[in-house]
């Protein structure tokens, strides 16, 4: 396998990991509606410190002790109270006057660990880190020895950062184009997918607890 195979494979599966609507992506386009360009970035890029961390951990084979069912419990457990908890913050937005919707930039710190923590209790996650590095093992025993592990690593935190400012420039752009009103029907929106993302975390870490304990 080439550099430039391993570089493009790793930035098409960044995005294609990123793209799709998740926890982070909700998160991420409700701040950005609300407070710009930097309320969606530092989401998304705090995301990305999470995923970096499994990354790390899964290619250096260390992520092999998240295999373990009771703590893919217990990660699930912490990931759901989180989404929960940021439902209800998104539906509080959507009984608050219009205009307060489209304050002030708010923090960034708070943002950046929201989306780190999003990453880091994600389940699934762990999966996919453990399936890329399983990946790798063959691959780099061919010609490109232990840098193909870096090489990706980079394709794929490029293509994440790279979905990072698509995503936050696009949610910009809809606060800036959409009537203050609809900001309530997209913040309802995304309090009912996080709500149901949180519920469905929930119940898969209490089933998989449960069945570890039966």
């Amino acid at each position: 396998m080439s550099v430039a195979s391993v570089l493009g494979a790793a930035f098409v599966l960044g995005i294609a990991y990123c793209a799709p609507p998740g926890a982070v992506t909700a998160e991420a386009t409700r701040r950005g509606l609300s407070q710009g360009f930097w309320g969606a970035f530092w989401v998304e890029l705090g995301s990305l410190v999470g995923d970096g961390c499994w990354a790390a951990l899964a290619l250096a084979g260390a992520a092999a002790l998240a295999e373990h069912p009771a703590t893919q419990a217990v990660l699930g457990l912490l990931g759901s109270g989180l989404l929960l908890r940021l439902a209800w913050s998104a539906w509080r937005e959507t009984q608050q006057p219009v205009l307060a919707l489209a304050a002030g930039p708010g923090s960034g710190r708070g943002a950046l660990a929201t989306g780190a923590v999003l990453s880091l209790t994600n389940p699934w996650a762990i999966v996919f880190w453990l399936g890329v590095g399983g990946a790798l093992g063959g691959v780099e025993a061919e010609t490109l020895g232990r840098w193909a592990y870096a090489l990706f690593l980079g394709g794929f935190l490029t293509a994440a950062l790279v979905w990072c400012v698509v995503l936050a420039g696009l949610a910009a752009w809809g606060r800036r184009a959409l009537r203050p009103s609809v900001f309530r029907w997209i913040s309802g929106l995304c309090a009912l997918a996080l709500l149901g993302l949180g519920l469905r975390a929930g119940w898969l870490a209490l089933t998989a607890l449960g069945a570890l304990l039966g």
